[in-house]
């Protein structure tokens, strides 16, 4: 298989074993378009998190934080800190607008009146 990462032994298995010519490509196919191998390494390593129970799920977040905060920092270092501003000015929280509830009182009222008068 043509990746940087190998196919989990499953998969590599179940490749191996398949004599259609049609399905091998489609699962040779379907195999390219994956953007992350999984490697027995990464298999262990969340067998072993999975094994610590709710220390283990900590331990993933504290990994994975620090992860997410290396790549900002190293993209921050090539692009700059204003790039970096841009690219993640999608997740600023919205402002909130005030909400002008009284607006709609007279046509609550209105309806509650109709409602009140109809019975």
């Amino acid at each position: 298989m043509p990746n940087s990462k190998k196919w989990t032994q499953d998969l590599q298995r179940k490749y191996d074993m398949e004599r259609d010519p049609e399905q091998r490509a489609l699962m040779r196919e379907f195999g390219q378009d994956l953007e992350k191998w999984i490697t027995d390494g990464e298999i262990q390593e969340a067998q072993y998190l999975l094994s610590k129970g709710a220390e283990g799920e900590q331990e993933y977040a504290r990994r994975h934080y620090e992860k997410i905060k290396a790549k900002i920092r190293e993209q921050q270092e090539r692009f700059g800190e204003q790039a970096m501003l841009e690219k993640y000015s999608e997740y600023k929280p919205a402002k909130k607008e005030a909400d002008l509830w009284w607006l709609d009182l007279p046509y609550v009222l209105v309806r509650h009146w109709n409602y009140m008068n109809s019975e």
